[in-house]
C-alpha cells in the first residue's frame, strides 16, 4: 500500500516538472491556449502573421552632365576670345570712318564782303579796332557818363570780337527768353540770367 502511493507520488512530481519544463521552454507570445485534459498539458502555438511585402520603386533618369575643370576652362577661353575678337572690329571699324572723314574736302563758306553803310545819324561812326558804345555815342552827347539803358543795351568791340547786348529792360522790347546758349563758327550766343542775351560775333580777318 505504502509501494503503491510512493509510485504515485513519484509519478505526479515527475508529470509536474515535466510540464513546468514545457511551460518554460516557450514563450509567452508563442502561447495561445495551454490546457490540461486528462493529465496531458497542451499547448498551441500562436499562428504567425503574414509579412507584408515592401515594394521599392526606382526611377531612373538621365542625370547633367558633369563638367571638368578643363572643360570649363576652355568655355571661358572661348568666350574671352570672342568678346576681343568683336572689340577688335569694332575699334577697326571706328578707325576706318575716322580715316575716311579725314579725306573730306572741307568747303569754306562763302562769306559777303562787308561793306560800309551809313548810320541813321551822320555824326555816329564806329571806329575801326576796339571801341565801346560811349565813344560811339560820345559825338551826339560829350559830355556823356554813362549809357542811356546802363547795361541793357551795349556795344563794344576788342578789335577781333563785336559784342552786342540786349536785356528785357529796354522800352517797346519783349522779354527775350534763350534756354541755351548757341554756339558755331563766328556766333556766340549767351543767354543772361535776367532774360536777354550776349551776342558776340568774330569778326573775319581780312
Amino acid at each position: 500500500m505504502n509501494y503503491s502511493r510512493i509510485l504515485l507520488g513519484l509519478a505526479a512530481t515527475g508529470l509536474v516538472l515535466t510540464a513546468r519544463a514545457e511551460v518554460k521552454s516557450m514563450t509567452s507570445g508563442e502561447l495561445t491556449d495551454t490546457y490540461i485534459k486528462d493529465s496531458t498539458i497542451i499547448v498551441t502555438p500562436a499562428p504567425k502573421k503574414p509579412e507584408k511585402k515592401r515594394v521599392v520603386t526606382y526611377t531612373i533618369g538621365p542625370g547633367e552632365p558633369v563638367k571638368t575643370e578643363a572643360e570649363e576652362q576652355s568655355e571661358l577661353n572661348t568666350a574671352l576670345t570672342v568678346d576681343q575678337q568683336q572689340f577688335k572690329d569694332s575699334s577697326e571699324a571706328a578707325a576706318q570712318v575716322i580715316r575716311e572723314l579725314a579725306f573730306i574736302p572741307y568747303t569754306q563758306p562763302e562769306l559777303a564782303a562787308l561793306s560800309e553803310r551809313p548810320l541813321p545819324h551822320p555824326d555816329l561812326v564806329i571806329p575801326d579796332g576796339a571801341f565801346t558804345f560811349q565813344q560811339v555815342l560820345s559825338p551826339l552827347n560829350p559830355d556823356m557818363a554813362q549809357l542811356p539803358y546802363g547795361d541793357q543795351l551795349n556795344l563794344q568791340s576788342n578789335g577781333q570780337q563785336l559784342t552786342i547786348t540786349i536785356g528785357n529792360n529796354l522800352p517797346g522790347v519783349d522779354n527775350i527768353i534763350i534756354p541755351e546758349r548757341i554756339q558755331g563758327g563766328m556766333i556766340d550766343l549767351v543767354p543772361r540770367d535776367s532774360g536777354g542775351f550776349d551776342l558776340t560775333l568774330t569778326m573775319p580777318q581780312q
